[in-house]
């Protein structure tokens, strides 16, 4: 075998490695992202979809921002959260499990061999899905609201973990 090859060879899982990222703060798009629909003058349903590869945590933050941004957006200062729910979807696939098995200790470089085990079910997390339904609220209105959340620190503190170039985690 070519030096080229065996180096081609080892340098194809580092690069399918390299596409096992979290889903970004973004706009709802084929990867994932956020979305909302208007309900009523005050109220948004916000819905943040992700691969298996982004923390829970991470997309719950998702709906918080982009609330906080809707409310921004909307002239208002606070917000309620007034239902949330979340599901992961999961699937799973009857499978086989592999082993390698050493080369031979001759003294030489050998490639492994690969054997299946006993067929059992494997899961994979296909996506992770929040929905939130806000109530915006005047700064008025805020302190009658036990659970009132401000949108302008909502904004500084998860717009900083979440959004590209703001200085703090890129992705959620």
């Amino acid at each position: 075998m070519s030096a080229r090859i065996f180096t081609l060879l080892l340098a194809l899982p580092l690069a399918g490695a390299c596409t096992h990222l979290p889903t970004p703060y973004q706009p709802r798009g084929p990867g994932g992202g956020y979305e909302e629909s208007r309900l009523g003058e005050r109220v948004y349903r916000i819905s943040c979809t992700a691969n298996a590869y982004t923390a829970e945590p991470a997309l719950i933050d998702c709906a918080f921002l982009r609330a906080a941004e809707l409310t921004r957006a909307a002239g208002f200062s606070h917000f309620v959260v007034v239902r949330q729910s979340g599901t992961t979807d999961v699937e799973a696939m009857e499978g086989e499990r592999f082993r390698l098995r050493e080369p031979w200790d001759d003294g030489r470089m050998h490639m492994g061999v690969m054997f299946p085990t006993m067929p059992e079910y494997v899961y994979f997390v296909r996506h992770h899905l929040v929905v939130m339904t806000i109530r915006m609220l005047t700064a008025a209105e805020a302190p009658g609201e036990k659970d009132g959340l401000e949108a302008a620190y909502i904004l500084r503190s998860l717009g900083e973990k979440l959004k590209p170039g703001s200085g703090g985690e890129a992705r959620p």
